[in-house]
């Protein structure tokens, strides 16, 4: 449980069924056990998803997560007893991160399904040189458990890959952990529902934690993957970007993107070419929504984000799209379809502003003020109408 998977569809996107490293490698017996848990899994989810579409309300939606989404727990011990059957197998590493990835109940809880496969995970293949398609399933985790799992990895696994991956998913889950602890430290209601999920005695352990010194730990560890293992890379969808430049990604993001800090001075190319630099608008508020035509929450939040534009229209304040989309023209077409004539900029999938912001969910919204400080993040619906209207008051 993470504090972006908390009152999201967040089993909407569960990590797609791992495969073993080398197909040459795993017993065809295992491999085809496998692929058919991994397909009646999916199967399921696929036809929630369908039927998640046709809602058209958040309380229709929330109904339907409830009743009907299919349970990843549920499933668990039969990839739990496949690990158990093939337990060399390669197969049985896929079985294992496939329980840890898509488990329901935490890595807190050490009688969850995503416990019991990390301590067979620990067991089995701790030395393994195929560990570092594991060690990014814990990114999200910001548990002890899985902590100490990573720094394992970084003691004993002699791979340089692997160890270098072990180094980046520590840093990033450790910068999870500090943000977690923010929250639960200054939002009740984000606390009375991690309470839920994970107890009291949890909430009450981590908010004694101080969140600046564990974001100290995950810079550190962040500038250890950028100093040590610059020549490792991984393959992330049809790419393969070198870990070091998610990690710089992560650091610049850490360093210069944090509410209270000005905002780095980057360069837009809105669509039709007019180029305009953040420093340019200055004197105004600005929203920066980083977004996609195909990001269903994106799209949920565009009938409000129009109805702020035709309300400001007339104030000192400017918001600026910045799509990932692939494509420029489809991005236009979409744009002329719904009516947004708000600024766009066409970053695309890879590259540009995007990356180098360390944008890793859709939406990502920064808000910035008339001075050029960033004063909120990811703020949505009603409380980015409240946040705006207050910068823009400030400044009168």
């Amino acid at each position: 449980m993470t504090r972006l998977a908390i009152g999201t569809l967040a089993l909407a996107l569960l990590a797609l069924p791992l495969r073993a490293a080398d197909d040459n490698k795993a017993d065809p017996k295992a491999a085809s056990e496998f692929e058919a848990l991994a397909k009646d899994f999916d199967s399921a989810q696929n036809a929630f998803m369908a039927e998640y579409a046709k809602a058209t309300t958040n309380e229709e939606r929330q109904k339907l997560i409830a009743d009907k989404a299919p349970k990843a727990d549920k499933a668990a011990p039969k990839f739990l007893a496949l690990a158990e059957k093939y337990p060399k197998d390669p197969i049985a590493l896929d079985a294992l991160l496939w329980v840890i990835a898509n488990g329901e109940a935490s890595l807190h809880r050490k009688d969850s399904p995503a416990s019991k496969a990390l301590t067979m995970l620990e067991k089995l293949f701790i030395t393994s040189p195929d560990l570092g398609r594991a060690v990014a399933v814990f990114t999200d985790k910001p548990s002890t458990s899985a902590e100490k799992f990573l720094r394992q990895v970084i003691d004993k696994n002699d791979s340089k890959d692997v160890k270098g991956q072990a180094w980046l998913s520590l840093a990033q889950m450790l910068r999870e952990r500090a943000q977690m602890v923010r929250e639960l430290k200054a939002t009740p209601n984000f606390a009375k529902m991690v309470e839920q999920e994970e107890g009291k005695e949890f909430v009450a352990e981590w908010s004694k934690l101080d969140p600046d010194d564990i974001q100290k730990e995950s810079e550190k560890a962040f500038e250890q993957v950028v100093k040590d293992y610059a020549d490792v890379s991984v393959k992330l969808g049809p790419r393969t970007v070198k870990i070091a430049r998610r990690a710089e990604a992560n650091l610049f993001e850490m360093r210069k993107l944090a509410v209270g800090k000005t905002v780095p001075d980057e360069e837009l190319e809105f669509l039709g070419g007019k180029k305009v630099k953040l420093s340019d608008l200055k004197g105004k508020v600005v929203v920066l929504d980083f977004w996609a035509t195909w990001c269903e929450p994106c799209r949920e939040m565009l009938p409000g984000e129009k109805k702020l534009v035709e309300k400001l229209k007339d104030s000192p304040f400017t918001f600026v799209g910045i799509s990932v989309d692939e494509e420029k023209k489809d991005l236009e077409a979409f744009l002329k379809k719904m009516d947004m004539t708000w600024p766009q900029v066409h970053n695309g999938p890879e590259g540009g502003i995007a990356e180098k912001w360390n944008v890793q969910y859709f939406p990502t919204i920064y808000v910035i003020d008339a001075k050029g400080v960033i004063r909120y993040k990811d703020v949505r619906g009603k409380d980015l109408d409240e946040a705006v209207e207050k910068l823009l008051k400030e400044d009168k």
